[in-house]
């Protein structure tokens, strides 16, 4: 169990050094990573954001907002992966559902 706490520390402190885009503070300490959890064999690792953009009604908005978080989830995932985290699942802090990534944004 403490072996799950220490990975789930290291995670989180590789997240502190992805940014948000347009400030200068970490998706940890900014509250858009809201909760990491561990799974038993210490291979996968669930990752809890907040994404809601600042005006849910502005289409256009919602697209650049998703543009950009997609790069965001792109730099937390090589982050955890690098920790040899075989899976990275990131979730919505409001739904519960699992976020899909844009890809093709690693191009």
């Amino acid at each position: 169990m403490e072996s799950l706490r220490r990975r789930a520390r290291e995670a989180g402190e590789a997240l502190k050094e992805v940014k948000v885009p347009g400030f200068d503070v970490s998706v940890i300490d900014s509250g858009v990573v809201t909760k990491i959890t561990v799974s038993r064999d210490g291979n996968a690792v669930a990752v809890f954001v907040d994404v809601t953009g600042s005006d849910p009604s502005c289409n256009f908005c919602r697209m650049i907002n998703w543009a950009l978080w997609s790069k965001v989830l792109l730099a937390m995932e090589d982050k955890l992966r690098a920790l040899g985290f075989k899976e990275v699942h990131f979730f919505d802090t409001r739904t519960g559902f699992e976020v899909r990534k844009l890809e093709n944004l690693r191009r």
